[in-house]
């Protein structure tokens, strides 16, 4: 994990989103925020699910990989979500969304029961969990983590040769 900055602080009332989530997983993959597309650029035009199909597509077409989230119930603190996650998953390193302590949706990455990386550079920690969405009434932390898109990877059913017999 290399600890970038992002690149575009969240300026909504300007029209600007800020590019936290593909910064997030640019520390996870060791690429710059460059080096990643920004997904969330226009995040007042297309839905959270039309962000992730692009993330999705990206990542497995560079390195066969997607994305996998997971909502917690937002009604326990930040550090209980972090802690049962990162107690069953030792060592892995994930990212964690909710709001910040200025009310503004945000995501970090996490390695065991830790907040590690704030992307944004400053001190902008989830503290509380996202705000419901229309009709919802339950609020909700999201855990993604990076996992291996085996669909790449399979063909009749049985993983590809090439896949089992690649060199690291």
């Amino acid at each position: 994990m290399t600890p970038y900055t992002q690149l575009i602080q969240h300026a909504p009332s300007i029209g600007q989103w800020g590019d936290c989530y593909r910064t997030a997983i640019g520390c996870l993959l060791d690429y710059p925020p460059e080096a990643v597309p920004h997904f969330s650029d226009c995040a007042d035009r297309i839905t959270p699910s039309e962000t992730e199909y692009l993330t999705n597509k990206w990542l497995g077409e560079m390195l066969s990989l997607r994305t996998v989230s997971l909502p917690f119930n937002g009604d326990h603190p930040p550090d209980e979500i972090t802690k049962a996650f990162g107690t069953i998953n030792p060592g892995a390193e994930y990212l964690f969304s909710g709001l910040t302590r200025i009310d503004t949706p945000h995501i970090v990455v996490c390695r065991d029961t830790e907040q590690i990386h704030d992307p944004s550079g400053g001190d902008w920690w989830i503290v509380a969990p996202h705000k419901e969405q229309k009709g919802e009434e339950r609020r909700w932390y999201w855990v993604t983590v990076l996992a291996v898109d085996f669909n790449d990877h399979i063909k009749d059913g049985k993983y590809k040769r090439e896949y089992l017999e690649r060199k690291p």
